[in-house]
């Protein structure tokens, strides 16, 4: 979405508008409306988005011992309906929809981060919400510790806390950034599939991982923002991001 000064944006009870763009949440699902110019390349891009959680919203998590820095698994087992005209696209099925927040800039708090979200689906149950499990794995800046955990959600609201496997590597992204996920030393080694986004400090991936003695396509993103805080980094943001002035 494009950066847009304070008068562009309205915060309301259950909306939020940035420029044509909005969120509205009507109690029981998330609609959202997209009406954008992609960068580099400018090509439009308008439609909406339907997240419809399957169970009730979760809890916020604690990142670090001042609780400066929290995640939300807002709904993570959602079904989710694309419409877009610009591209002619259209798509529905289950998904996942989360936020991150916190009370002063994540790389004031955060070193790196890696993340997956991993579907578990039925197999006597084809057309039942999967589970979903997350896999956390986040280094901390100011004492350079480590927090590891995993959470499986299902469509009941029912949320389990697990330990991961052992981290594996996987392959460094085109801009050399770190990749590695928990996978189970007994199932095939873990594999990226599709890099959706590479930068050089964030990489978004479709990757298969072993869990529960199966192996699962996952959603993985990498995050270093180290990289991030450097000031040539900062400078080629706005040709990712378009960024109004005025």
């Amino acid at each position: 979405m494009t950066e847009r000064p304070e008068s562009e944006v309205d915060i309301g009870e259950d909306t939020l508008k940035i420029g044509p763009s909005a969120l509205h949440w009507d109690g029981q699902q998330l609609e959202i409306n997209i009406d954008e110019v992609t960068a580099p390349l400018p090509r439009r891009i308008r439609g909406n988005i339907t997240v419809a959680p399957q169970a009730p919203l979760g809890q916020a998590i604690t990142l670090d011992a001042s609780g400066d820095h929290r995640w939300w698994p807002i709904a993570p087992v959602s079904r989710v309906s694309v419409n877009l005209s610009r591209p002619d696209l259209q798509w529905e099925g289950f998904g996942y929809l989360d936020s991150n927040r916190g009370a002063e800039p994540l790389e004031d708090g955060v070193k790196t981060w890696t993340w997956s979200r991993v579907s578990v689906p039925n197999p006597e149950k084809p057309n039942q919400a999967p589970d979903v499990a997350v896999l956390y794995d986040l280094v901390r800046r100011r004492d350079q510790s480590r927090m590891v955990f995993g959470r499986t959600f299902d469509a009941q609201g029912n949320v389990t806390e697990f330990e991961p496997a052992t981290v594996q590597p996987l392959p460094t992204s085109l801009w050399r950034m770190k990749r590695s996920v928990a996978s189970e030393s007994a199932s095939p080694a873990p594999k990226v599939l599709r890099t959706a986004e590479d930068s050089p400090f964030y990489t978004r991936s479709i990757i298969t991982t072993g869990l529960s003695g199966r192996q699962h396509l996952a959603m993985h993103e990498s995050l270093n923002m180290d990289y991030f805080r450097q000031w040539w980094m900062k400078a080629l943001m706005p040709v990712r991001m378009p960024r109004q002035i005025w």
